[in-house]
């Protein structure tokens, strides 16, 4: 089973949370555990908006302290808007199927009402 790290953007961490093609957690929030949860995509939940609106692959992460950077690949928009977020406080994990995306391989994914 396919996860997604969804991360919110909290008023203290939100200058740090995205920047272009990166997004950076901040190490007090614990270390993302990527391989464990077979991670492969991340997605911002945006505070102002109360929902994630893109889901991206994962290329990679690094811990450059304080923060561990996600260096981002593909995008994918989500229809609608989704807002099933347990805590807006910390990072939590997802199954990829909540979004209505399928992995048609790695990276690349596709809507799952069309399948």
């Amino acid at each position: 089973m396919i996860t997604v790290i969804v991360v919110p953007e909290t008023d203290e961490f939100k200058n740090d949370l995205f920047h272009g093609e990166t997004i950076y957690i901040n190490e007090k929030l614990g270390e993302p555990k990527l391989k464990e949860r077979n991670t492969k995509y991340i997605a911002p939940y945006l505070l102002t908006e109360q929902c994630v609106q893109r889901v991206y692959q994962i290329l990679d992460m690094k811990h450059v302290p304080p923060s561990f950077e996600i260096y981002l690949g593909n995008s994918f928009l989500v229809e609608g808007k989704w807002n099933k977020i347990n805590q807006s406080r910390k990072f939590e994990y997802h199954i990829l199927e909540e979004f209505n995306f399928i992995e048609l391989k790695d990276g690349f994914l596709f809507p799952h009402k069309f399948i």
